[in-house]
């Protein structure tokens, strides 16, 4: 099942919010920016609410969320990571990609589209060929 939550990224000193569509299957964050997709990955322990808002601390550079113990305690400085983590980010991305391709051979197909798609899996000839024979005309 799909949340809507809102992201508070956190890059250097710089804090930004983000609405984003949060699956609790995989516990990936998707969020839409001109017209690219990011997806963070975000624990549910880390969640902190507000009159029925869920707010989640995302550390931009790892793509993660942080918890609220490691911000609120004594220092107000999280620890962030210093570069962005391409192996993380390429498997968010990947698992993007697929649950897309999987969306939409999900989908239910009707009959003409079978047919077609039927038709041009054997091909016309084979089709016209079937329909001349059993008027009785013969093509090699």
């Amino acid at each position: 099942m799909k949340k809507r939550i809102t992201l508070i990224m956190l890059k250097g000193k710089n804090i930004e919010f983000k609405k984003a569509k949060w699956d609790d299957s995989t516990n990936i964050a998707s969020t839409k920016e001109h017209g690219k997709k990011h997806n963070y990955y975000v624990d549910s322990k880390h969640f902190l609410y507000r009159k029925s808002k869920i707010y989640v601390l995302i550390d931009v550079n790892a793509r993660t969320s942080k918890s609220e113990e490691k911000i609120l305690g004594k220092s107000a400085e999280p620890q962030l990571k210093e570069e962005l983590d391409a192996q993380l980010r390429n498997q968010l991305d990947y698992l993007g990609e697929s649950s897309y391709w999987d969306s939409l051979n999900i989908r239910k197909r009707d009959i003409v589209e079978m047919f077609i798609t039927m038709g041009c899996g054997i091909g016309l000839y084979s089709i016209f060929r079937v329909i001349l024979a059993m008027y009785g005309y013969y093509l090699p």
